[in-house]
């Protein structure tokens, strides 16, 4: 009996001494899961697009993008000079290509560091029920290799709203700002990734 009591005594104090039943100071709630919402609009999908690439998250960048195993397939048009300059990479670009894209840029920045995207001039050229047309201005800063390199143009997306009510970007084209603008793309910079 007096074994048992002696054990039990021991328990109580390791356990104690461990600080088990202490409170901790608690952990600031994580951010991640109110940053990406449902898709219920156009404008919360790109809100989502951005943030997402903007954050080099791949998961949810490429929920953004019509699955590779749609009915309706996902379409990327570069635009044309890099097209001509990178023909094998965007022979059959999907949103599985996409995906790839955002993790080979993970590793290609600067250690630390995020691309910087700004959008400017974006209005929707269309908007129906279930699908809308938006043209932008972007402008993109990657820092890598030690130095900053700027990516600029024009892209349209067309956002198609899929049989469970969440929008998905179903195309994408690429232009540059103006006719004989010779500013790298964001074409340019996939090219470069993907290559």
């Amino acid at each position: 009996m007096q074994g048992k009591i002696y054990i039990l005594v021991l328990a109580s104090v390791l356990l104690y001494g461990c600080d088990v039943f202490k409170t901790r100071t608690p952990e600031e709630p994580d951010q991640s899961s109110t940053i990406y919402q449902p898709a219920t609009s156009p404008s919360v999908l790109f809100s989502n697009f951005t943030t997402a690439f903007k954050e080099l998250n791949d998961a949810e960048y490429y929920k953004c993008f019509i699955a590779s195993d749609s009915t309706i397939k996902y379409q990327f048009i570069p635009e044309p000079t890099s097209a001509a300059r990178y023909p094998a990479v965007f022979l059959n670009w999907s949103a599985d290509n996409e995906r790839t894209f955002i993790l080979g840029l993970k590793s290609y920045l600067e250690q630390l560091t995020k691309p910087d995207l700004q959008w400017e001039n974006s209005n929707y050229e269309l908007q129906t029920a279930d699908s809308a047309i938006l043209l932008a201005q972007y402008t993109i800063d990657i820092t890598a290799k030690n130095e900053i390199t700027t990516y600029r143009g024009t892209s349209r997306l067309t956002f198609y709203l899929a049989s469970d009510g969440i929008w998905k970007i179903s195309r994408w084209q690429d232009m540059t700002f103006s006719t004989g603008d010779t500013s790298q793309t964001w074409s340019s910079l996939k090219g470069q990734i993907s290559f």
